[in-house]
Formats: C-alpha cells, structure tokens, sequence
C-alpha cells in the first residue's frame, strides 16, 4: 500500500486506515457510476416503452403456471438448502458491514449530514 498523506484534523479513530484520502476519489466514483446506471436503466424503458408490461406480464404467466405445475408435484425438502442460504447471507451482511463501517464513519465524520 502506498503512503498517503492524512488530513491534520481527521479524526484519530480514522487514521489507522491509512487510505482514507482515497475515500473522496473513490466515493465520486461510485456517485458518477451509480448517475450512469441510473440513465441506462432508464433509457431502457424510454427506448423501449413495453419493456417492462412485457416483464411484468411473463412474470405473472410463469408465476400462474408454475403454481399450476407444482399442485401435482410432492413437495421439496428445502430445509438445509435454506438454513445454507440464511448462514451464507448473514455472512455476507457482515461482511458488508465490516467493509463498509469506516467508510461511512469518515463520510459522516468528515462531511457530517
């Protein structure tokens, strides 16, 4: 990791990062990449007015008939696939969290609300 230089009034608790400087770049970044997003997505539904009557239609089709098909069918034991999924996702939250706590600390910290 290379060395940066730490802004004299940060907070003591955030300077053992050591990368925080790189907070401001990296938060413009995803502001920038979450507008980009945002347009494409939305410039799907504007180039294609009935995309998503189509989704929602096929959703609610496959929805019926997959009710119908699974009336004669035993049901599935999904207990352990369920108790795998729940344990990945708490995982996966915590993670999450871990990662993300010293962003928002300095976000909050340094910009405040």
């Amino acid at each position: 990791m290379e060395n940066v230089t730490l802004d004299p009034g940060m907070d003591e608790g955030v300077k053992y990062l050591g990368y925080v400087d790189k907070y401001d770049d990296n938060l413009l970044y995803i502001e920038n990449l979450a507008l980009e997003n945002r347009q494409s997505i939305q410039g799907i539904f504007n180039n294609y007015p009935y995309f998503a009557n189509c989704v929602g239609i096929l959703y609610l089709t496959l929805l019926y008939f997959g009710r119908k098909w699974m009336e004669s069918r035993p049901a599935y034991s999904l207990r352990l696939p369920l108790i795998a999924w729940n344990a990945l996702l708490a995982a996966f939250s915590i993670v999450g969290f871990v990662r993300s706590i010293d962003i928002m600390y300095y976000s909050i910290t340094k910009y405040s609300w």
